[in-house]
């Protein structure tokens, strides 16, 4: 039995303080619990876009390397019936000068040009035909490409007996120029290639840390 020393019954906590107190932690436990909730999935849908993001570069940059691939064999494959273009442009010419050439020499010099439009135009139709930056520089490569079949940007040859004075050693230059001019234009492509891949794994740290704060509530390190 408890007795009253004092006059007074000894206090009982209120049970509505405890109900409150209780309460006020309950609310505060859900509260940081769901925000814990809130910020996974936000991170989660964060992650999944930027996912998507980072797939949808590298795709890209895959389409650009088959490109840059197609154009380099489309290039050198134009070189090569370019030569055999001006080797039989000299015995096309030859044959004029020793009299009429016959239906063959036509026959056989119409279809090696033939075989080269067709690569040309492929090349001119992996290329922007908008102005922009690098229009300037796309088409002079093209010119240097044309020149290659045009027998009027050649030297006009007196003395076809020379080994120096044909189509094929005027051909020659010609087809240097073009081709440095084609490794310019792949070394550009590819500069640009390249860029993807750094952009990427700059946006993938940025998420990185996005997501650490949402979650923990602190700044992951500066990456």
């Amino acid at each position: 039995m408890i007795r009253n020393t004092g006059g007074h019954w000894p206090l009982r906590p209120d049970s509505r303080q405890i109900s409150t107190g209780l309460s006020d932690d309950l609310r505060e436990t859900g509260v940081a619990r769901m925000s814990t909730i809130v910020a996974i999935l936000f991170g989660g849908v964060l992650a999944a876009a930027i996912s998507s993001w980072i797939s949808h570069k590298v795709k890209i940059a895959e389409f650009r390397q088959a490109w840059i691939n197609d154009l380099r064999a489309d290039v050198a494959q134009f070189i090569g019936l370019t030569h055999k273009w001006a080797r039989e442009y000299d015995v096309f010419r030859d044959a004029q000068n020793n009299g009429p050439p016959t239906a063959p020499k036509y026959q056989n010099l119409f279809q090696i040009n033939n075989r080269a439009q067709v690569v040309l135009a492929r090349i001119k139709m992996r290329l922007n035909p908008n102005y922009n930056k690098d229009y300037p520089s796309d088409e002079t490569f093209l010119r240097t490409l044309d020149d290659l079949l045009d027998p009027s940007t050649f030297p006009t040859h007196t003395n076809t007996n020379s080994k120096f004075n044909t189509f094929e050693s005027s051909w020659k230059p010609k087809a240097d120029f073009a081709v440095n001019e084609a490794r310019q234009l792949l070394k550009r492509e590819w500069q640009e290639t390249k860029r993807i891949w750094p952009e990427c794994l700059h946006i993938f740290f940025r998420l990185l840390r996005r997501i650490c704060r949402q979650v923990f509530g602190q700044e992951a390190g500066e990456m």
